[in-house]
């Protein structure tokens, strides 16, 4: 391709109100363009990355006998309907009325259509496994659109099916997509982890998430230091400190904490551990059409936070927890705020949960009162607790924290979800009523998997894994073009007619190749090419000519080497052959 020909809106400054690099760099190196908040036009030097990524997952997904198929984006409410995710998925649906009234959504994943599909020609045992795939734009309404291709609100995805009569037959295809994930991963150059992760809005019984590692990512990962744990933080566990925390056995005592509220100066104020306190957190239930069900109260350890999804994953799908305003503690339930215990609730009207890290059976506590300005000394949850309670982990594992298989301290790092796999279990094969004839003559419902790879995540993911203060440094799975020529001169008839004659030669060979014939000056060559990030620059100027050579630097490290024309072909194709 001649740049002279080729459409590269690059910009020299970075836009403003851009914040990650992937996002400045992709703007930049004119690689996309944005539509509105969440939308974005791929141009041609994105979309030849992003059909390369495709191609990588292809690759891989055939690999493994998946099979490629394709299903419309556009699909009526009765198959959210028939799984629940109409009302599960909430706002994040794009809802619609076609030209007759009937109500659609832009599908975010495409379970049902699946599902649907095999349904209507799966009929017996003989049939299954089967895993069919599909790469095609999906839709989310997301509120934080924001941060270029890392959270749109159309974007690309791979999103694969498979459909099983055992547990071990779906268990066998699990692990060979996660393996295929990490192919896919390897491949694209990218340093990534596997973790545990919360299967959300998809249900099911378990799932994993591809993590890429990058300050960029808005994930939160958990991560033993000797690998034998890593967990997304909505997911995660671990054994709590407890060095040093005596309980001491007590009696109830009521004390004064005048203007006391956090645990910080109750626990000051008093002179004992953060850890011997208790806290409550006060939430409102709601069914799906938004009727209020009754209060949940979490008792934790004072010095823990609240993890929100364990909470949630706790109740049904059907129960959606907001937690409480001042006003309804004050207001409704006539509570001290800043004085709240756990033994005041004892009608049907409540529920209780207790977090792990309280001991309820040694456990003695500094509690609320339910007493503005007091507190009570010496509670006991199994002596001193009139109501029932249920003991769940809804805790949010801290940094420091031990890991749950080797005790290690475990760290917290930020990355960027890529990928996701999960185990559905038989969710949208009894939703839709499919029932197969098994080996043995009975009516079973399948189990079912999912799987999803972000293709527009795995480019902006490598781009922050993958860049300098220049701009992008593309890998040779990844790049747009594997070389990049550079005359250094549009009126030196050598300097032009070498250009021209490496660019032919290379392209005969198969190698896709960017030759810049513009007459922009040598430094502004220099600077797009180092922003677009092609691997392999070769510069074509007087200086080496006379000996009949060029200068090739490679984007990577800004090494140079000084290569005779005759050897470029066979430079390049080592070059290619190794890693760089």
């Amino acid at each position: 391709m001649r740049l002279s020909q080729y459409f590269l809106p690059t910009l020299k400054e970075k836009p403003k109100d851009v914040v990650l690099k992937s996002h400045e760099y992709m703007l930049r190196a004119g690689m996309i363009r944005m539509v509105s908040a969440g939308f974005y036009n791929y141009l041609p030097l994105g979309y030849r990355v992003l059909k390369k990524v495709q191609k990588v997952v292809e690759e891989e997904m055939d690999k493994i006998g998946a099979q490629e198929a394709l299903f419309p984006s556009l699909t009526v409410k009765h198959f959210f309907e028939v799984s629940g995710r109409w009302e599960t998925y909430r706002d994040g649906l794009y809802r619609l009325k076609d030209a007759t009234g009937v109500d659609m959504a832009l599908a975010p994943t495409h379970e049902e259509l699946f599902t649907d599909l095999l349904a209507s020609f799966v009929s017996s045992y003989k049939q299954l496994p089967l895993v069919l795939y599909q790469i095609s734009p999906k839709f989310r309404n997301e509120i934080r659109a924001k941060s270029g291709l890392m959270r749109t609100r159309e974007f690309r995805m791979k999103d694969a099916y498979s459909f099983h009569m055992s547990k071990e037959s779906l268990d066998e295809i699990y692990l060979k997509m996660k393996e295929a994930y990490g192919a896919i991963l390897n491949r694209l150059g990218l340093q990534h982890l596997a973790v545990s992760a919360d299967n959300g809005a998809m249900g099911g019984a378990g799932s994993e998430e591809f993590v890429v590692f990058s300050e960029a990512g808005d994930d939160s990962i958990v991560v033993c230091p000797k690998g034998h744990y890593g967990a997304n933080l909505e997911k995660a566990s671990s054994i709590l400190d407890e060095n040093e925390m005596k309980h001491v056995k007590s009696n109830l005592e009521e004390v004064s904490t005048p203007n006391m509220k956090t645990i910080k100066e109750v626990s000051d104020f008093l002179k004992i551990d953060s850890r011997l306190c208790g806290k409550i957190r006060i939430y409102k239930s709601f069914d799906l059409s938004r009727r209020f069900q009754k209060w949940v109260f979490v008792f934790l350890r004072g010095d823990v936070e609240i993890n929100e999804v364990k909470l949630g994953n706790f109740f049904s799908e059907e129960i959606h927890l907001v937690l409480a305003e001042s006003s309804d503690v004050e207001e409704t339930l006539k509570l001290p705020l800043g004085s709240i215990g756990p033994h005041a609730f004892v009608d049907e009207e409540f529920d209780l949960i207790v977090d792990e890290s309280i001991d309820d059976e040694n456990g003695y506590y500094v509690v609320g009162s339910n007493k503005k300005d007091y507190h009570l000394k010496g509670f006991n949850l199994k002596r001193d607790l009139k109501s029932k309670y249920r003991k769940v982990d809804v805790r949010l594992v801290k940094e420091g924290d031990a890991c749950i298989v080797c005790g290690e301290k475990l760290a917290i790092r930020k990355g960027i979800e890529v990928g996701h796999v999960f185990k559905l279990g038989k969710k949208y094969s009894e939703a839709f009523n499919w029932s197969v004839v098994d080996e043995n003559g009975l009516l079973k419902h399948p189990l079912m998997g999912c799987y999803g790879i972000g293709i527009d995540r795995l480019i902006a993911a490598f781009i922050e894994q993958h860049h300098d203060e220049k701009g992008i440094i593309w890998g040779k799975e990844t790049t747009p073009f594997d070389v990049i020529i550079l005359p250094l001169s549009e009126k030196d008839e050598s300097v032009v007619k070498v250009g021209q004659m490496l660019y032919q030669q290379l392209q005969r060979n198969g190698y896709s190749v960017l030759l810049d014939d513009t007459d922009h000056r040598a430094g502004f060559k220099f600077n797009n090419a180092e922003l677009i990030g092609v691997p392999l620059q070769i510069i074509v100027g007087s200086k080496y000519l006379a000996e009949e050579k060029v200068e090739v630097k490679m984007r990577q490290n800004g090494a140079t080497e000084i290569i005779s024309l005759n050897n470029i072909p066979s430079f390049i194709e080592k070059m290619y052959q190794s890693s760089f």
